[in-house]
């Protein structure tokens, strides 16, 4: 064991097989050292390293010289030819040594799969590449096409808005004629929703046909939705129709201001994972904010605190427009700021529906307690003056029927609302034609390559561009930070990219890989290990970006292999 007892070059012993099993047994062999025992989540990290490279030399030296080599940690051995200066040498290596996977199968059948994985994977890229090299001559083609359709849906979108505008025109003329009949004052123009529900008996829609059913206790009493703030709210029927730019209308009163995350009227997909609501005290206490999945298209409005006290009538109005720019209102005033957020427009189709007293379908603390007096839907972005004349009608004026409307046309209005209500209906069709279900095609691919981790552009989308960092943070990759140890098929030095391929199904192309190290580049069905060389840790954070199947990316902190936890975390996926 004297370090300088024997200078020539080391024999490496070729390892042991089992032949019937066909793994190392040499491997197995080595697995003692990591059977040692380990503190939970040290104070001392280095302490506990000393701690199990001492017991593995204690247990490396008695099962194969019989020695307790461990005392010349402190002293030399006064009758073995044992020092301080030898305990200290294997020390050294131990402690250089680090635990890894390693794979006990043959190398021999193990390197001839990667091959032939190899070529068949060269193979397939080669063919991808032909093909796409020859649709690569469509694209310009495809492009100018696509950007005439959306022209096209823009347009179609434009004459949407422009007659949904002339036939509201005509309605609210009407409509304020029967409110100047029925109250004896001026003809006020109101605007004229698709959809309300005032809740003098029942959850029944006065304006259309999205009738409610009451749930979770909830009740209506003296014409109001009463809600407890537990499970209470109110679901409409489907919506039946495509809805994208829209208005959400209110007057609700609150039953205390210290609650959070509560909906008062919420227009959401199917399953509830894509919707749009007002919501109270959500993000910031006693605020109103415009909700979505996500936070997506949600940006604090920076309006005032809520004041109202409990019970009083509160008018609150969220504006989706077609510019996807997003507007709160808060009785007839603009509350907070307009923004626009990067997510574009949500488009809910017709098995959507309409939520009330509720956040949105499976969201937790989602609830609102208090008493809804009147709600609408608007099927277009009111303006701010139509939102003013609404609030200062109130809730109990302009109760008008779409059947008392049609009864007040005049012969000149009927003519001309039944020509635009025909050019409506062609150009929705058109629309529709155009961008199924009110949806962009190119955008909701982009979109859904971004969130969906099954989506095969996933990777490239969440990992072709890296923000820059802030100027006191120190970044580095993998590329300038060379590899220690690789176990596995399809790891290399430099950083990949490429593709992965399905082993099974029609589909060939499992995704698009960026440009990093990769320990499954070759297949899914082998795992691969990849460590870097050591590295001082100068910053207060590490931040390290994975994909994949089940990829962990672990941080060893002075050689001790840590265990999961908040000192010593390790992280990683549990899907793509």
């Amino acid at each position: 064991m004297n370090s300088s007892a024997n200078t020539s070059p080391a024999i490496q012993i070729p390892p042991r097989w089992n032949e019937a099993g066909g793994w190392n047994e040499a491997l197995l062999g080595l697995a003692h050292f990591r059977l040692v025992e380990h503190g939970f989540q040290p104070v001392d990290t280095r302490d506990e390293q000393v701690k199990v490279v001492d017991s593995q030399i204690d247990v490396l030296c008695k099962a194969f010289q019989g020695l307790t080599v461990s005392c010349a940690r402190c002293h030399d051995h006064k009758f073995d030819a044992i020092s301080q200066r030898d305990y200290t040498a294997l020390c050294g290596i131990m402690e250089s040594s680090r635990p890894v996977m390693r794979t006990i199968d043959n190398p021999i059948h193990a390197e001839a799969v990667r091959t032939d994985l190899a070529n068949r994977k060269a193979r397939i890229r080669q063919l991808i590449g032909q093909l796409w090299d020859a649709e690569a001559v469509r694209i310009p083609d495809r492009l100018l096409d696509e950007d005439h359709r959306a022209q096209a849906i823009a347009e179609a979108r434009k004459s949407v808005e422009t007659e949904e505008r002339k036939i509201a025109e005509i309605d609210d003329a009407a409509r304020a004629r029967v409110v100047a009949v029925g109250s004896g004052t001026a003809a006020t123009r109101l605007p004229s929703p698709i959809d309300r529900w005032s809740f003098e008996k029942d959850a029944h829609d006065s304006a259309g046909s999205l009738h409610g059913q009451l749930l979770g206790g909830a009740v209506i009493r003296n014409g109001r939705l009463v809600l407890d703030g537990r499970e209470a709210a109110m679901r409409t029927v489907p919506l039946g129709r495509v809805l994208r730019e829209k208005t959400l209308e209110a007057w609700v009163a609150l039953a205390t201001l210290e609650q959070g995350g509560g909906g008062v009227i919420t227009v959401e997909s199917e399953q509830g994972d894509v919707f749009d609501s007002i919501v109270f005290a959500e993000k910031e206490t006693r605020r109103w904010m415009a909700g979505s999945d996500s936070y997506r298209r949600s940006r604090s409005a920076s309006g005032p605190e809520e004041t109202a006290a409990a019970h009083d009538l509160v008018h609150v109005a969220a504006v989706y427009r077609a510019d996807n720019s997003i507007a709160l209102y808060r009785n007839g005033q603009p509350y907070g700021s307009a923004w626009t957020p990067p997510d574009p427009l949500a488009s809910f189709d017709a098995k959507s529906h309409l939520l009330f007293g509720r956040r949105h379908t499976g969201g937790g603390r989602a609830m609102l307690a208090g008493e809804i007096e009147e709600a609408r839907l608007y099927d277009r972005a009111l303006g701010a003056g139509e939102i003013a004349a609404s609030f200062q009608a109130g809730p109990s004026v302009g109760a008008v029927t779409a059947g008392e409307i049609a009864q007040a046309l005049t012969e000149e209005e009927r003519a001309a609302r039944e020509i635009h209500a025909r050019a409506l209906a062609k150009t929705r069709a058109r629309l529709e034609e155009l961008a199924p279900g009110g949806k962009d095609p190119w955008t909701e691919a982009l979109v859904d390559a971004a969130r969906n981790p099954a989506n095969p552009l996933h990777a490239w989308a969440t990992h072709h561009e890296f923000p820059a960092p802030p100027p006191d943070r120190h970044v580095f990759d993998l590329s300038t930070l060379p590899l220690l140890y690789r176990e596995g098929p399809g790891v290399s030095d430099t950083p990949g990219g490429g593709c992965t391929i399905l082993p099974e199904g029609d589909a060939v192309l499992g995704g698009l890989l960026p440009a990093a190290t990769g320990t499954g580049a070759l297949t899914r069905k082998y795992g691969g290990v990849a460590s870097t060389r050591r590295f001082q840790i100068t910053t207060d954070f590490i931040s390290i970006r994975a994909c994949g199947a089940n990829a962990q990316c672990r941080l060893i902190i002075d050689g001790y292999p840590p265990r999961h936890g908040p000192d010593f975390p390790a992280r990683g996926t549990q899907s793509e």
